[in-house]
């Protein structure tokens, strides 16, 4: 995963009432990706663009735990969804991770000083159309799901 070739660009945002979030989607990791940004307004010195920042920054910073949350995954789907003969080849960690393809990242305020970031990986087909998640808060503690 290239979690460092981030660019930053020009991004409009839209309110999106039915989410109370503010969306916008860019190029990022050399594909279209879905930002969304929720309950920022709890923090008046808090703006859109300072909101990614922090999003980016904390990826960047995070890549390997990102991606060991996403890799811990790779040992199940070998035990439980590869099938060779099928097509779905068994796997190791750094396959199963490359395969993940981000789509989207929620960034929500909870409060004055809490956060959290959830990054949503689509599995480009090989689990059946699941999703997964991986979620950060800002006190450090990091889990992931596989949904769907």
């Amino acid at each position: 995963m290239q979690l460092l070739a981030v660019k930053k660009e020009i991004m409009d945002f839209t309110y999106e009432k039915i989410l109370n979030a503010w969306k916008c989607k860019s190029r990022f990791l050399d594909k279209e990706v879905e930002f969304r940004l929720m309950g920022i307004d709890i923090r008046p010195d808090l703006t859109r663009e300072k909101a990614l920042e922090i999003i980016l920054h904390r990826i960047k910073n995070g890549q390997d735990r990102i991606e060991d949350q996403i890799g811990s995954f790779s040992e199940a789907y070998n035990q439980e969804w590869a099938e060779p003969e099928e097509g779905f080849p068994k796997l190791s960690k750094e396959e199963f991770i490359n395969k993940m393809l981000l789509y989207a990242v929620n960034y929500e305020v909870v409060d004055a000083s809490n956060d959290a970031i959830t990054l949503y990986y689509s599995d480009s087909g090989f689990l059946g159309g699941h999703s997964f998640e991986v979620t950060w808060l800002s006190n450090d503690e990091m889990w992931s799901n596989l949904v769907g």
